[in-house]
């Protein structure tokens, strides 16, 4: 991580900011959003997500874009949501 001082228009001492300086691996991601078979096994990730809102949008994305496919959204082990199609 590198530290960057922060910028302040009020003249106090702002909070040191950190920035990573290595890119995440790739289970270092938070949130996952996978295409299951229909038997539920894995067969691709479609998107490694660091931020939950930004993960809720790309598997609403994912959904409409491939609306007969099974998507998970995981939080790491927890499902937090499932398209089943019908």
């Amino acid at each position: 991580m590198q530290l960057v001082a922060g910028a302040s228009s009020l003249g106090c001492n702002p909070a040191p900011i950190l920035i990573p300086t290595t890119p995440l691996a790739l289970e270092d991601y938070r949130f996952r959003v996978e295409e299951l078979s229909p038997a539920g096994e894995l067969i691709r990730v479609i998107a490694y997500l660091d931020h939950p809102i930004i993960a809720r949008a790309a598997f609403q994305a994912a959904v409409e874009q491939y609306p007969k496919v099974r998507i998970r959204l995981r939080n790491r082990a927890l499902v937090m949501e499932e398209h089943k199609p019908e």
